[in-house]
């Protein structure tokens, strides 16, 4: 899944198709009407969840300073309970760097605000004579990272469960993302190691490279994304083998990454090598007897599926 603007086609019959369920009494031409008067405020933020070439969210978010307002959020009724209005809060307020949302809602959506940690007050209005509980929510944000990555979900086999999450905010426990460890081994049988820069946790350690599937990804093509990230580096596709999946639970103990081991034989050298600076900070080949002196001197990021796999290499 994707999320982004959507004001160019914001006015389109599929946008109100989603948009409409958050609308009071909706008609196509109170929403022409609506989205106008959005469309015309240079700060209001229009973000759309897609689905491959299918919307599937959408909200639209007033910010002022750093105080924004949800002005509407829908979720096409097929796709609920998959984290997609989540995630369209989320991504909202990071683009918008808020540090407290507002929203305005009714008992119907409640449980969402309620669900997303938002505290409401509640009071009765009268609506064409007819008394409406209605409830203002407010939620206060705090180590927001913008543009944050969607994540899909996937049960402990790697299936996938039709769910998204935003990367920062907890997981359910159960939960599984993908991630992917990418092992490059070249023609002399050494493998390319990078060290992880100062500021990550496990500053100055070994490793390979490696990181996590952003939604629509495959495990494939995560690992090409990562190498080229991190590294610089183009791997072939057609010299990629799964060598091993598991999965290992966050520090946090909110949820499970679901891991894919890629094996890459490749020759690289080391001088083409571009580091992403907040991510490796140094690269060399090593041999499998270096890797396992490393490992017994904890200087490498040890898993319990690398000696099975240094025994495969060897064969």
């Amino acid at each position: 899944m994707q999320i982004t603007d959507i004001r160019s086609i914001f006015r389109s019959h599929e946008c109100y198709s989603v948009y409409k369920d958050c609308m009071f009494e909706p008609t196509y031409e109170r929403f022409c009407s609506k989205a106008e008067k959005m469309l015309s405020d240079e700060n209001m933020y229009i973000l759309g969840c897609f689905d491959g070439d299918r919307i599937c969210g959408i909200i639209a978010m007033k910010a002022d300073g750093s105080t924004g307002e949800i002005c509407g959020i829908a979720v096409e009724h097929t796709c609920r309970r998959r984290g997609i209005g989540s995630a369209l809060v989320y991504y909202a307020a990071a683009l918008a760097n808020l540090s407290v949302i507002r929203a305005e809602t009714d008992d119907d959506a409640i449980d969402f605000y309620i669900g997303y940690g938002f505290s409401h007050t509640t009071e009765i209005r009268l609506f064409d004579g007819i008394e409406c509980r209605r409830h203002t929510c407010t939620l206060e944000i705090t180590g927001y990272k913008p543009l944050p990555e969607l994540w899909d979900i996937v049960d402990r086999d790697g299936t996938p469960k039709k769910r998204i999450y935003v990367r920062g905010i907890p997981m359910k426990p159960g939960d599984h993302h993908p991630s992917v460890i990418v092992w490059i081994i070249n023609k002399d049988g050494a493998f390319l190691i990078s060290r992880r820069a100062q500021g990550k946790r496990a500053a100055g350690m070994w490793e390979v490279t490696g990181g996590c599937t952003v939604s629509g990804e495959t495990q494939l093509d995560a690992a090409l994304r990562e190498a080229k990230e991190e590294l610089g580096l183009s791997l072939d596709p057609d010299c990629g083998e799964i060598f091993t999946n598991f999965t290992s639970p966050h520090s946090g103990k909110d949820g499970w990454a679901y891991i894919t081991v890629w094996i890459f034989r490749q020759d690289f050298l080391l001088g083409n090598i571009v580091f992403q600076p907040e991510e490796t900070d140094a690269a060399r080949w090593a041999s499998a007897d270096e890797i396992c002196e490393m490992i017994s001197a904890g200087t490498f990021i040890e898993y319990d599926y690398i000696p099975a796999l240094l025994d495969y290499l060897k064969k």
